[in-house]
């Protein structure tokens, strides 16, 4: 018999408990020992047992509501009768074991609980996340990611202690446990709804937006993202446009912001404003161009945690500074005879190799699809070549034009990431790719100048003249950091464009267009010259292969610009205007000191200058970058090799029917 007290409504119940729990609270407070504990338990076997659990989930409500996160001793010392009291029950079980695991954890207290949860409290939700987080604590390699994963977010969402340790769970899950099994995308949408920290979020997301592209299934995630309320949050808001748009994913970026419309400060935050001017593809619609007067002045006054966000405003701030120079992408810039200059920037690397099939695709193309543009031939580089070869630690993306598409799939749904990851599948491919010696020699020019049609310009440089103008400078704020110094080295080949322009100006008709271009790519295929086209009715214009790992970072890629002279103007100014940056000691000149890190510095001086970029993909324009002996057919060849010798059969199968 249950009922051994007779109450006749749900209504009765509830006042009943009600008055008893706050009978047991104030007793709690009044007495610090165990005195009363079997009295009070004798009571409470007198009660329903509906009413009893009504009275502890009163008892466990009133004490959240007075202790907090930080509960005094007065208050764990009630805690601790209450647990005395009802020591099997789950809410107190629970309750107690929050107090203990969270902030500070109680290991003792902890093993105490977890050797009284039964079978039925491990369907509980709320202790199974209080649980994993003990783990995660005590003995990390024990966490199971699983087991996180089937946790109901819904059940804890409305505790602020349990979403912060489902929060800090997650975050392990994405930062160590991302290849211990299938991985859940849906609950992502929980984690970016509720991080309050835009710079956490911005690296989680880094973290997932790669894996997924990895694992070709970028789409599935992007849909989470694109449908995820941020209820008060206009950091979250913005780090997540910002993501979608620089992944491509225009549709669900519009969405995005569509359902946030109403979201106080949303279209101010710094990542906002980026995020709508951010590189589009040439395909994209020219009127969908952002005009400068759709930023609210109101952006400069407010104050983000966002770490970038001082940065921006002051890169906001040039570009609307700058604005009555900045022409209209609508204007008109097609001369009667347009001339491009075609400028080679950066260090040769096999020039003998790259530079005659580079100079083919352009003037077949052109040809092809433009004969009516004048073609002129630079080269700014360095007197010394060098020979770039592939590391381990690239990213598997970097070779993916020497092996098909299929293949690549196949091998990132392998989990591999890096070159190196590939060595258990393919081990003679990652040979031939990484076996690659360095070499060096100095270039000759007049070599060079016999394999371009006409008078081609030069501006070689050495190590000693980069070190003098830029080099020296870059180098002491950087403490010597190599990767910063090539980003200045190739900084440098870009800003020689000048010089280069400036001597055809004086000798013969200006350049109306510049098309940037690496001397280092291979396997050139699809039309620039109908991109030309497409372009040619719009002034302050440039266009760049497509790059989401430098969009992401506020960067763009940089294997080719096509410009309009204006918008060539001002990238051929990039050595100059990096200089200022170094060279001033005023509070914005180090901000934008963090720019020379890769890709970031060209596309915040186009930011700036108001240039309407476009990106055009892979798909467009098809390029790899040339290192050595290594090329489709030769790394053909030894997956081939690789594929024969494989001893799993049903991998064997899969790479087969890939080739």
């Amino acid at each position: 018999m249950t009922d051994r007290i007779g109450l006749k409504t749900g209504s009765d119940r509830s006042l009943v408990a009600d008055g008893i729990a706050r009978a047991i609270y104030a007793y709690a407070g009044r007495t610090g020992r165990a005195v009363g504990h079997a009295t009070v338990r004798k009571g409470m076997a007198l009660l329903p047992a509906p009413v009893v659990e009504t009275i502890t989930q009163t008892l466990c409500r009133e004490f959240a509501s007075r202790a907090g996160t930080q509960p005094s001793q007065s208050e764990l010392r009630r805690l601790a009768f209450l647990y005395g009291v009802f020591p099997r029950d789950p809410n107190l079980i629970a309750l107690t074991f929050r107090v203990n695991v969270y902030p500070d954890t109680n290991a003792r207290a902890i093993e105490h609980l977890l050797a009284r949860v039964t079978p039925d409290m491990d369907r509980r939700d709320d202790l199974n996340v209080m649980r994993l987080f003990y783990v995660h604590k005590t003995s990390p390699a024990g966490f199971d990611p699983q087991q996180f994963q089937r946790i109901t977010f819904d059940a804890i969402q409305h505790d602020g202690i349990l979403v912060d340790i489902w929060r800090v769970l997650f975050i392990k899950l994405v930062m160590e446990k991302m290849d211990a099994g299938p991985f859940d995308k849906s609950i992502v949408r929980h984690y970016i709804e509720i991080e309050n920290d835009p710079n956490i979020l911005y690296s989680i997301l880094y973290i997932l937006f790669d894996k997924f592209n990895r694992l070709n299934d970028l789409d599935a995630l992007a849909a989470v993202v694109a449908v995820a309320q941020f209820k008060n949050s206009a950091e979250g808001f913005a780090i997540a446009y910002f993501f979608l748009v620089s992944f491509g994913f225009e549709a669900q970026a519009e969405a995005l912001e569509e359902s946030h419309r109403g979201l106080p400060n949303a279209p101010l935050h710094p990542m906002s404003i980026k995020g709508r001017l951010a590189p589009r593809p040439v395909s994209a619609a020219s009127d969908d161009w952002a005009a400068d007067d759709q930023i609210d002045p109101a952006y400069a006054a407010l104050t983000w945690a966002w770490r970038d966000a001082e940065l921006q405003k002051v890169e906001i701030r040039t570009r609307l500074a700058r604005q009555p120079r900045a022409a209209s992408p609508q204007a008109p810039d097609t001369p009667a005879k347009p001339r491009l200059l075609v400028a080679f920037f950066g260090q040769m690397r096999f020039p003998e190799a790259t530079l005659p099939g580079v100079r083919d695709w352009i003037l077949n193309d052109f040809a092809a699809h433009a004969a009516e543009v004048d073609l002129t031939f630079a080269i700014c580089t360095w007197r010394e070549t060098g020979g770039k070869v592939f590391l381990p630690d690239d990213h598997i993306d970097t070779i993916g034009g020497f092996l098909s598409p299929p293949i690549i799939a196949l091998l990132k749904g392998l989990g591999c990431c890096t070159i190196s990851d590939i060595r258990p599948h393919c081990p003679r491919v990652v040979s031939k790719i990484l076996d690659q010696a360095h070499v060096s020699t100095e270039i000759d020019e007049s070599r060079i100048a016999r394999d371009f049609p006409g008078e081609t310009y030069f501006d070689v440089d050495s190590e000693a003249g980069y070190m003098r103008a830029l080099g020296q400078i870059i180098a002491e704020a950087v403490d010597g950091n190599k990767m910063l110094m090539n980003q200045g080295r190739m900084i440098s080949r870009i800003s020689a464009v000048t010089q280069i322009l400036a001597t055809i100006d004086r000798s013969r008709p200006a350049p109306t267009h510049v098309l940037f271009i690496r001397p280092d790519l291979c396997d050139l295929s699809g039309s620039l010259a109908s991109v030309f086209q497409q372009m040619r009715g719009r002034s302050n214009w440039a266009v760049v292969d497509q790059d989401a790992y430098a969009q992401v970072v506020e960067g763009v890629g940089d294997r080719f610009i096509l410009a309009d002279r204006l918008a060539a103007d001002e990238i051929a100014g990039i050595g100059p205007y990096t200089r200022r940056i170094f060279d001033g000691v005023d509070p914005e000149s180090a901000l934008r000191r963090k720019r020379l890190e890769p890709h970031q510095m060209l596309r915040s001086l186009m930011f700036e200058a108001s240039i309407d970029i476009r990106t055009v993909s892979r798909r467009t324009v098809g390029w790899n970058l040339f290192r050595g002996a290594v090329n489709p057919d030769t790394v053909l060849a030894e997956l081939r090799v690789d594929v024969a010798h494989m001893a799993d059969g049903t991998l064997k199968e899969a790479f087969t029917a890939r080739l």
